[in-house]
């Protein structure tokens, strides 16, 4: 009853290029000083991306808090699961490892992947022009 493997909940940065604006320098010279990334690689990447695009992913609780104190327009966090090997390198043979989406890429965490990852399912919304009441 000890467990080798968990997933635990962290957060991802990303962001809407579009919706940072003019403000891109200054969002990546902001995030460059938190997360740790070159100011330059952000603002490529903001630039460069279209609607959508990774900043870091899988951070720490102390960068997501950093990250969300900052309060960047169009810079946002996403929940996401990290596996976590408690017991480290024992029995990781036998294991196995997963891939940043938790995809199993060998050992048990493969052969079982389609196991612990579920299915995935769509839900059908019908929705008008009007705001939600909730």
């Amino acid at each position: 009853m000890h467990p080798l493997a968990m997933s635990v909940p962290v957060q991802s940065a990303f962001a809407v290029p579009a919706e940072i604006g003019d403000n891109k320098a200054m969002a990546a010279r902001l995030l460059s000083g938190v997360l740790g990334i070159p100011r330059d690689v952000l603002e490529s990447r903001f630039q460069d991306g279209g609607s959508f695009v990774w900043i870091l992913r899988k951070l720490p609780p102390d960068k997501a808090e950093a990250v969300r104190s900052l309060n960047l327009k169009g810079v946002y966090l996403q929940a996401e699961n990290q596996r976590y090997y408690p017991k480290r390198e024992l029995a990781s043979h036998l294991l196995g490892f997963v891939d940043v989406d938790e995809k199993g890429l060998i050992g048990i965490e493969r052969e079982l992947d389609s196991v612990v990852r579920g299915k995935g399912e769509k839900i059908v919304v019908m929705a008008d022009a009007r705001p939600a009441v909730v």
